[in-house]
């Protein structure tokens, strides 16, 4: 266990060292019965650290693609929007790394 929180520490660490402020901004959605659609309620802002950068993956197919991810030290929510400076950049797939249950960073596709 010690090696797992010595590694959500070290990725603590790298974000604080390279990781730029950025904001997560959540829309809370809620269930409109007249009109039968979800509608935007209100949005929540939080203050992370992020790096966003361009990533290479293979896709089922064996074709070469790029993608944008950001790591991030905060959870964001997918559809929510990341905002670093005067770039903003919609959330996708989030994945959390967390090998023994305690989250030490998140990985989101972002565009």
């Amino acid at each position: 266990m010690a090696f797992y929180d010595d590694m959500a520490l070290l990725a603590a660490s790298l974000l604080k060292d390279f990781g730029t402020r950025a904001t997560l901004t959540t829309n809370n959605r809620t269930f409109n019965k007249r009109t039968n659609r979800m509608e935007d309620e209100d949005s929540t802002d939080t203050t992370c650290l992020a790096v966003v950068r361009p990533i290479e993956i293979t896709d089922e197919d064996g074709r070469l693609l790029k993608q944008t991810q950001a790591v991030l030290n905060k959870l964001p929510v997918e559809g929510g929007k990341l905002t670093m400076g005067d770039s903003t950049w919609t959330i996708g797939k989030v994945t959390t790394v967390k090998p023994v249950g305690k989250p030490i960073v998140y990985f989101a596709e972002v565009s």
